[in-house]
């Protein structure tokens, strides 16, 4: 974009001067605050897995007495997904226990 352009648009939307045109480097949390870095979250996932699977379990359950209005409305899908996501949080609570126990055992 050329030099005039840049001005005629800075003055049409009432930035001025002050615009750069040398990009700045944005400043991380710890320099704007003056607090200190912060560390790692130490989580392993267990948790959130396992509250995401119940939750899905919980929908499921709340779905299956209304099995025939969804399926006279088209939405039977739902439960589909709920089971879904039920056996996809299962997969994954095992992963994450067994991640969680070998980093305990590397750790030591």
């Amino acid at each position: 974009m050329s030099a005039a352009v840049l001005a005629v648009a800075r003055h049409a939307h009432g930035y001025g001067d002050r615009v750069s045109e040398q990009p700045t480097a944005p400043a991380t949390p710890a320099e704007d605050s003056g607090a200190a870095p912060l560390a790692p979250v130490d989580v392993d996932g267990v948790r959130a897995v396992t509250i995401g699977t119940i939750l899905w379990a919980v929908a499921l359950i709340a779905l299956l007495p209304f099995t025939d209005t969804l399926r006279d409305d088209g939405h039977l899908w739902w439960i589909g997904t709920c089971a879904v996501g039920v056996l996809l949080g299962l997969s994954g609570l095992g992963y994450t226990v067994r991640r969680r126990n070998r980093l305990r055992r590397r750790d030591g």
